[in-house]
């Protein structure tokens, strides 16, 4: 599985055009390891044809702490959006690595960009 992501505090990262390739334990160690700050984030994809799952934090008006579950679908120009815990997203990562389809994850709804 392929992973990238960015740490905003550490400003340190793997930029999504040369992602890595992981293992569940690398991928899962690098989420855990990322700063809860918005603009932080962690994504993995297998194949450029497959959705991409990412985390981020956002900067939220109500100073909202937990990560959104993103998943881009450019052809519908929007993504299935939700608001996990870290350890949901951790939960995710892991089920996703494993070969679960993302946009089957329950409770997803999709914003267009």
């Amino acid at each position: 599985m392929k992973y990238f992501f960015y740490d905003q505090e550490t400003q340190e990262g793997i930029d999504a055009d040369d992602a890595a390739e992981g293992t569940e334990v690398e991928i899962v160690a690098a989420w855990n390891a990322l700063t809860p700050t918005p603009g932080s984030f962690l994504g993995i994809f297998e194949t450029d044809d497959k959705p991409t799952l990412q985390f981020m934090w956002e900067e939220e008006e109500d100073g909202f702490d937990k990560p959104w579950l993103d998943i881009p679908v450019p052809d519908r120009q929007g993504s299935y959006r939700k608001i996990v815990t870290r350890e949901e997203a951790a939960q995710l990562l892991k089920q996703t690595i494993e070969g679960s389809d993302p946009t089957k994850i329950p409770g997803l709804d999709f914003e267009a960009w």
